[in-house]
């Protein structure tokens, strides 16, 4: 009987020390990291969405949805690029602002001068001149996708979001962008995401 108790009680040790230590912070957003939508967020724009940070600094924060894919055939969309209809290219909705405006991510072993690296190997760019260059003159791209809109926050504003507890912040690969399928997508990198939560000190705890 000694035994078990000395068991139970050091069960409860455990399962004590367990509870009382938080799980440590998100790394901080900044270019190329993911935001993940949480759970809780429903409003039909962002609830499970995967952004891509483009750029986040003192003037803001500039990223595009990537789990969006588009019933639009992007030939309709550019219709003056030749051989887009041959590439089988997708459109995908990037978010709520300048809809009409368009964004292109390039994956390759050597980015355009023209691209602002996101990742290793990814980058970002708004002319739609290089679209055209790319297809028809390959440059050796894996990946290209064509994105309508794009999301902002104001200065500040985004730091209030994820300290709400409304987006989960993870590292950005150039697989986690175009290799997986957009409808398992969120669900891989929350998985992800949790596997980053470790300790943290204990004094974090008394914020709430």
């Amino acid at each position: 009987m000694v035994n078990v108790r000395r068991m139970l009680c050091a069960g409860l040790l455990v399962l004590a020390v367990q509870v009382a230590t938080p799980l440590a912070a998100d790394p901080a957003p900044q270019r190329g990291m993911f935001l993940l939508a949480a759970p809780k967020v429903q409003h039909p724009m962002w609830r499970e969405t995967v952004i891509l940070l483009l750029e986040h600094g003192p003037g803001g924060t500039l990223g595009v949805i990537v789990n969006r894919p588009l019933d639009v055939p992007p030939e309709e969309f550019l219709p003056e690029v030749p051989g887009i209809r041959e590439r089988e290219l997708r459109l995908y909705l990037g978010g709520p602002v300048q809809r009409e405006g368009l964004i292109w991510l390039l994956r390759s072993p050597t980015l355009p001068q023209a691209a602002r690296e996101v990742v290793d190997g990814v980058g970002y760019g708004n002319d739609p001149a290089l679209i055209a260059e790319r297809l028809i003159g390959g440059g050796g791209d894996r990946e290209l996708r064509l994105i309508l809109g794009h999301a902002g926050w104001a200065p500040g504003q985004l730091a209030g979001e994820i300290e709400r507890g409304d987006w989960r912040v993870v590292p950005a690969d150039a697989r986690s962008v175009f290799a997986i399928d957009s409808n398992s997508q969120w669900q891989e990198l929350m998985g992800r995401a949790g596997q980053l939560w470790v300790a943290r000190p204990r004094t974090a705890l008394s914020r709430g």
